[in-house]
């Protein structure tokens, strides 16, 4: 039992919040912060189109049977949103899966994509390559990479370190690289170095429900975003109130205890 009203109430106040922009966001789409990673998988695609060179995606090195479906079905819009702009374009998509719930739900992903775009005469199942294990993976996506000469490269999912040799290879044969992923481990650093677009950690499920036009997460999103703010103002305020009058600030912190 919350003993604490403030408590409380600020919760309430949280949850009223988020489900009056979830109703807004139904009558209208709200109006959404731009995301680098997303506004730059245009010119991903457009320079493999110029190049004749292949995109090649990765919906990272876990799925569910790891205990990660967020990661995973997070990615799926991404997924359908580069196959259409490769089938619209005209630029070649290869996708490497290292699981088999992944590949499941990968498939239809991509294949809608290409049905959008009425060109089901570009998709080409084989080029959905599954490994079936991370041992797999991790030897079998930098080859790819290396084989046909991939121009860019698109991570999406939660790669974490074993993301770090697909990177890698991306470097070598001069291809752009994006990373979306909502877990880059320790590789942060090498992500931030060798990714031309960077999209990590709580930004990335935002920019899934992005690029998806879900209106309903995008409600939620806009109405935790707010509250973000929110609790931020009353941080710095209260930061003030303590540098300036440390009493006041006491006093208040007990009242809102009470």
């Amino acid at each position: 039992m919350i003993d604490k009203p403030a408590t409380l109430t600020l919760g309430i106040l949280g949850v009223i919040i988020c489900f009056y922009f979830i109703w807004r966001a139904g009558q209208k789409l709200p109006v959404f912060r731009s995301f680098s990673a997303i506004d730059g998988l245009p010119e991903l695609i457009g320079r493999c189109v110029e190049m004749g060179r292949p995109v090649l995606l990765t919906p990272g090195a876990y799925g569910a049977e790891l205990n990660r479906p967020g990661p995973v079905v997070a990615s799926l819009p991404f997924m359908h949103y580069v196959a259409r702009q490769c089938a619209k374009y005209g630029a070649r998509m290869i996708t490497c899966i290292a699981y088999a719930d992944t590949y499941a739900a990968a498939v239809p992903a991509i294949e809608s994509g290409y049905m959008a775009e009425g060109k089901m005469d570009l998709y080409v199942p084989e080029d959905i390559i599954y490994y079936g294990s991370l041992e797999g993976y991790l030897t079998g996506t930098p080859a790819e990479i290396a084989a046909e000469n991939v121009g860019a490269l698109i991570q999406t999912g939660s790669p974490a370190s074993a993301g770090l040799y697909v990177n890698e290879m991306a470097v070598k044969v001069g291809a752009m690289a994006s990373c979306i992923a909502a877990n880059s481990g320790e590789g942060i650093v090498f992500y931030s170095l060798c990714s031309d677009y960077l999209t990590i950690g709580e930004e990335y499920y935002a920019a899934s429900a992005a690029i998806a036009g879900d209106r309903t997460q995008l409600g939620s999103i806009v109405g935790t975003d707010l509250l973000k703010i929110a609790l931020l103002v009353i941080g710095l305020i209260g930061v003030i109130l303590s540098a300036a009058s440390p009493d006041l600030a006491k006093d208040l912190i007990t009242l809102l205890q009470k």
